[in-house]
């Protein structure tokens, strides 16, 4: 099961690292921000997958992978329109 969480503070980034660990997958991924909360240390040391605010080419090519469902864990950012109708978000 792919699934994805999209997060910029450090409590969501600890509970989507915790998630993330406890099931050991390499089908999880952690999205940030540029502007984020997280030390560039937990970035590396976690592979999470830093968004440009400019251009969302990254996620935009992680979303043909078709996850499962997108956590959006203190996210404040309007969650574009074509993602929500076409994934299950959360």
């Amino acid at each position: 099961m792919k699934i994805y969480f999209l997060v910029y503070r450090s409590w969501a980034f600890q509970i989507a690292k915790s998630i993330k660990k406890k099931f050991n997958s390499h089908q999880i991924k952690i999205f940030t921000k540029k502007e984020n909360e997280l030390s560039k240390s937990e970035i590396k040391k976690n592979d999470v997958i830093v968004l440009d605010n400019k251009s969302n080419i990254i996620f935009e090519n992680y979303l043909k992978k078709n996850p499962n469902i997108i956590f959006y864990i203190g996210w404040s950012e309007l969650v574009n329109k074509k993602i929500f109708d076409n994934f299950l978000c959360i």
